[in-house]
């Protein structure tokens, strides 16, 4: 095991008596980014400054009742299936994008099993922050994982 213990040891770490490569020089491609959001355990999301939804992990577009995410692109929360909280979570969208905030909140979902018939309440936390891409263009990017009830434990 090689212990780091300054940034100046990164450029001459080996393997095998090669020499690796600095952060510097891997590049960050595209499909390696789409390939990290995939592979996140959560539901990662972004909007536009319309509050229009240009992309999402697998994960959320399943929960927002799409297969692909073509068929997510362009939609608005009033289409989607929490279209009841729509307003309140394009409220919050215009904050972030008027001051720039961090934005964290739970929401208790209503969840129907396929299966079983029966509803259960699951909560969800999500945190949504105001990104600019190189160009100085608006977007939300929201992050959301289910949670333990906040008021009640077993």
């Amino acid at each position: 095991m090689i212990k780091i213990t300054s940034i100046e040891q990164i450029p001459q770490l080996q393997y095998n008596n090669k020499s690796l490569p600095t952060i510097d020089a891997i590049p960050l491609t595209y499909e390696l980014l789409c390939l990290i959001i995939e592979q996140l355990p959560g539901y990662v999301y972004w909007k536009d400054i319309y509050s229009r939804y240009r992309g999402g992990n697998k994960n959320f577009i399943k929960a927002a009742g799409f297969d692909t995410l073509e068929q997510l692109n362009g939609k608005f929360d009033h289409e989607l299936i929490w279209k009841n909280k729509a307003n309140e979570f394009i409220k919050i969208d215009h904050q972030i994008m008027n001051k720039g905030n961090i934005v964290t909140t739970i929401d208790g979902v209503e969840v129907k099993s396929n299966k079983t018939g029966f509803s259960q309440m699951s909560f969800i936390q999500t945190t949504k922050q105001l990104i600019l891409d190189k160009h100085g263009n608006r977007y939300i990017l929201g992050y959301a994982t289910e949670v333990e009830s906040p008021w009640f434990k077993s």
